[in-house]
């Protein structure tokens, strides 16, 4: 039987040296992947659910409204947008923003039958609605 497998290094500043308290040569790289993504002295945070598409639409219309403090005109013209992007998504089955992208919203404008001016206008307001331009 081969001797127990051990470990010898620094994980975060910190020196280590200890057995993993297996004989498997897999168990090995997992025990380390986990010693490595731990932090000292933190816990683990579960990430809050994705917030719905119609929850995020009105708290960004709320957004430009009392922070952005835009025109009601032009909050009509976001909502009117919004609600139209809205009921794309639900008829595409899209419930969560973690489910959009910048794909979702091209789909959205094709499918639009909205003059040039319009979907000029509405090219401004859906790609603000993902603020940190990634998706």
């Amino acid at each position: 039987m081969p001797p127990s497998l051990w470990v010898q290094s620094r994980i975060h500043g910190k020196s280590v040296r200890q057995s993993l308290g297996t004989r498997s040569r897999q168990r090995p790289r997992e025990i380390i992947k986990t010693l490595l993504d731990e932090r000292p002295g933190t816990k683990r945070v579960e990430l809050a659910p994705a917030p719905s598409i119609s929850s995020a639409i009105a708290d960004y219309l709320r957004y430009c409204e009392h922070n952005k403090r835009l025109k009601g005109s032009t909050l009509v013209s976001y909502r009117d947008t919004l609600e139209a992007f809205e009921t794309f998504c639900s008829e595409q089955r899209f419930r969560t923003v973690d489910q959009l992208n910048l794909s979702v919203f091209e789909q959205f404008q094709a499918s639009r039958s909205v003059t040039p001016k319009t979907m000029s206008k509405e090219f401004t307001h859906c790609p603000a609605y993902f603020p940190d331009g990634s998706n």
